[in-house]
């Protein structure tokens, strides 16, 4: 199903929209009067390429004044959701530590990180944050889903 419209104040409707990111490419990465969305994108892209090459992830959620009509948006914020029983005690490779470490991915990307395991209490917490409108009391909006 593709990315619903924005509504009329430049927000997605309520709820967790599942798309390709090639999909958040097309409706929020291209050019539009500054290459800000662009680059912002990349960025996305290569962390998520990274995530699915480490097979360590089961999706992120998309956030951000990225995923509203914002010309100019400052950033993507994300919840990096891994699968249910994940071993957060276990060993990790350097390339798995600098995806997971929400220091290293704001440093190397820019973007705010919560982690989260799927279907959890903190997962559920994370997108109904992410769903209230900042300084809009009772205000919601969607997120974006990208399934790895």
């Amino acid at each position: 199903m593709p990315i619903p419209r924005l509504n009329e104040k430049g927000f997605l409707p309520p709820g967790v929209h599942v798309c390709s990111l090639d999909e958040v490419r097309q409706t929020f990465g291209t050019f539009n009067s500054n290459d800000r969305r662009p680059k912002l994108f990349r960025n996305l892209e290569v962390f998520v390429t990274s995530l699915h090459k480490q097979g360590m992830a089961k999706a992120v959620v998309v956030n951000g004044s990225f995923t509203t009509a914002k010309t100019e948006p400052n950033d993507i914020d994300m919840v990096l959701v891994l699968p249910q029983g994940y071993d957060f005690t276990g060993d990790l490779s350097p390339d798995e530590y600098n995806l997971l470490s929400t220091r290293r991915v704001r440093k190397t990307f820019g973007f705010d990180m919560f982690v989260a395991e799927d279907e959890s209490q903190e997962y559920e917490r994370y997108i109904s944050f992410f769903q209230d409108v900042k300084n809009q009391p009772g205000e919601l909006k969607g997120v974006l889903r990208v399934e790895l």
